[in-house]
């Protein structure tokens, strides 16, 4: 059995097969008449021009039927005449789109999508397998019943043909780490956007087309994109489409719409595209966060995308900061929502909390505020500037805070998958201890917070608030002889990080001296805010390897119990913690990095004294910090600047750069302590 196509714009025939006359002659046929034989099946293609029919109709295959008699020579010409039976009338005209995801039919003689241009009336011949190919793929497109005696007699019932699997548009996910679909969908609506929008390119950019030039040229490549590393990605994608060997490519665009299809995934349109998709971080994170339900795994945003496009961010808005304090900040909100953020006065501190905050939070606004920032004043004695008070005048009636915090609360408990931050700016103004209390209690208790001694909301102020664990709490603090210093019970409930700026940075600052505007970031990151709360309150996070970290832990306790400022259960469980989520955020990271970050925000914030007290502790403290074979004297007798960066020398150069430097108050002030001014 053979199979040939027959492509006729006959306006007489094409009227014949859509009244579906069951016996149609086709006449002044040329090529492989000698090669037919009576039963062989035709596949009967019907084309035209728009202004030259007389019938409604669209280009492609109608109908399936076979030879029912021999060929028959017209006199004096080349030509013969050929009798066909139709057996099967297509529900409708199968085109040249509806194979492009068959890519074993690409270059099937008037059929397939990858044919040039041949004369009307055109007889081929189609190889048997293709033949085949082309009945299983008509059944598959039309989900058409065909006899099943005159089916099995042409196509084993197990035959099957190559498909390019398309996902439900609803889902639009491949299987892959590599979101395909999502990339087209995207691809589709840049082009269909009235400025990029062309006529010439209709019906030339769609999710089937894009898959069969993907899977035919360009050996699915097209759209894979390494969501670590996307510049990279740009660049291999945009070699591979501007391979001079894809003459295969070449040949192809030019039989179809003289070139379009190079055209649109040229400089102008594709590539284009795919620099301003990889540039927006909505786009990165909404494919990480569909590829892992696809393959099962939480619905999480890993963080070194939150404090990576965070830090990129940052730039936009002129504010700097090392990455690296951008990964301890991020890091360690996640680890427990309490940060104080210390240093020298302004280095930034407010601003790294607002910025973050508005970043990863909806735009404020009256009805939807996830963010306040209060500047805590001298006179605070109790929690009332926070919380408000019940009137005592008026019966049932609650007074709330001037900044808004109690609503914030109230807010952040019912909308658990949103973060909210209150930002205490110098929050060590006053007594932290007295106005902070409830709150320092509540976070390790998680019992509520009363507010009223009524049985129904006051003002729409319940009788007492539970503490959520999406309100992020940040504190900035300055030191001077107007602030005062924290207790244990303060620094045990917080991450501490310091601000330095290096010469480099104020370098950088004095050379570009931009006005901040963090109206340009505001809102960005709303999209990752989800997942970072849900990082935020899975305490199921466990450290990857707890034995460098255990034993350098009871190194450190060892030496501060001497001067009374060893940690207890509550720090050891934090820094764990912390250990944990950075080995989630970066595991570039290595556990000396973790170590030195917790030795730095956990456990020297507590350490205070005099000279007498502290400097034997401090040198065996910088001695811990040094790789075997250095010595803590001889950093201090060094005449050369120290090189923080040799880590054949130095384990914790973070931590030790500040033992050092409070050494050096120390021996300067016979007094020194963590905070400095």
């Amino acid at each position: 059995m053979n199979f040939f196509s027959i492509r006729t714009n006959d306006q007489n025939t094409i009227g014949e097969i859509l009244k579906k006359t069951k016996q149609i002659v086709f006449d002044t046929l040329s090529w492989h008449q000698d090669e037919v034989l009576i039963g062989d099946i035709i596949f009967i293609v019907i084309s035209g021009d728009s202004s030259k029919k007389l019938h409604k109709y669209e280009n492609g295959l109608r109908a399936i039927g076979r030879v029912i008699e021999l060929p028959k020579g017209e006199s004096d010409t080349k030509h013969f005449t050929l009798d066909v039976e139709i057996f099967e009338f297509l529900s409708r005209t199968i085109t040249k789109d509806d194979f492009y995801i068959y890519p074993s039919l690409k270059d099937a003689p008037n059929i397939g999508p990858d044919t040039k241009s041949a004369p009307n009336q055109a007889f081929r011949k189609i190889d048997s397998l293709i033949g085949k190919s082309i009945i299983r793929a008509v059944a598959d497109i039309l989900k058409q019943e065909f006899s099943k005696t005159l089916f099995n007699s042409i196509v084993d019932n197990d035959f099957r043909i190559a498909k390019l699997e398309l996902l439900p548009e609803s889902i639009a996910i491949s299987h892959s780490s590599n979101d395909t679909t999502f990339l087209q969908n995207k691809f589709i609506e840049w082009m269909n956007n009235e400025k990029n929008y062309r006529k010439s390119y209709d019906g030339l950019v769609s999710i089937p087309i894009l898959n069969f030039w993907n899977s035919t040229y360009f050996k699915n490549a097209l759209f894979k994109l390494d969501i670590n590393n996307l510049n990279a990605s740009l660049l291999h994608i945009t070699d591979i489409i501007g391979e001079k060997a894809n003459n295969e490519w070449r040949s192809y665009s030019q039989a179809t719409s003289n070139g379009a299809p190079e055209a649109i995934l040229g400089k102008n349109n594709y590539l284009k595209f795919l620099g301003e998709f990889i540039n927006d971080e909505n786009n990165v994170h909404e494919i990480r966060e569909m590829v892992d339900k696809r393959v099962g795994k939480s619905n999480l945003t890993p963080i070194d995308v939150f404090y990576r496009t965070f830090y990129n961010k940052l730039e936009e808005a002129r504010i700097t900061f090392s990455p690296q304090l951008i990964k301890r900040f991020v890091a360690s909100l996640c680890t427990k929502p309490f940060v104080i953020l210390t240093g020298l006065s302004g280095s930034g501190k407010t601003k790294l909390a607002q910025a973050f905050a508005m970043w990863i939070c909806e735009k404020n606004n009256q009805n939807n505020k996830q963010y306040c920032i209060v500047p805590v004043g001298a006179d605070w004695t109790n929690r009332e500037p926070l919380l408000g008070f019940p009137n005592a005048l008026i019966e049932k009636d609650y007074k709330k805070d001037e900044y808004g915090v109690l609503q914030l609360i109230i807010d952040a408990n019912a909308n658990s998958d949103k973060p909210y931050f209150l930002i205490l700016d110098e929050m060590n103004l006053s007594h932290v201890e007295r106005y902070f209390a409830d709150f320092l209690s509540v976070m390790e208790s998680k019992s509520n917070i009363s507010l009223h001694s009524g049985n129904e909301d006051w003002n729409e102020v319940p009788s007492e608030i539970g503490f959520p664990k999406n309100l992020f709490i940040i504190g900035t603090v300055n030191i001077d002889e107007t602030t005062y210093m924290f207790s244990p019970k303060v620094l045990d409930r917080a991450n501490v990080i310091e601000f330095r700026v290096t010469k480099e940075e104020m370098e950088n600052y004095l050379k570009n001296n931009s006005i901040i505007d963090l109206k340009k970031i505001e809102g960005l990151g709303a999209t990752m805010a989800g997942s970072f709360v849900e990082i935020a309150k899975d305490d199921g996070l466990k450290a990857n390897d707890t034995e460098e970290l255990n034993n350098s832990l009871i190194s450190f306790f060892s030496e501060l119990k001497k001067t009374g400022a060893e940690f207890g259960y509550r720090s050891a469980s934090e820094i764990l913690r912390f250990a944990a989520v950075v080995n989630k955020i970066e595991p570039t990271w290595s556990m000396a990095e973790i170590i030195d970050a917790a030795i730095m925000q956990k456990l020297l914030p507590k350490v205070h004294g005099s000279r007498r007290k502290l400097e034997p502790v401090l040198k065996t403290l910088g001695q811990l910090c040094l790789q075997n074979g250095q010595t803590f004297d001889d950093l201090l007798n060094a005449k050369t600047e120290i090189d923080y960066k040799d880590v054949s020398k130095i384990k914790y150069p973070v931590s030790l750069e500040k033992i050092l430097r409070m050494f050096d108050n120390l021996t300067s002030n016979g007094f020194t302590s963590y905070a400095e001014a």
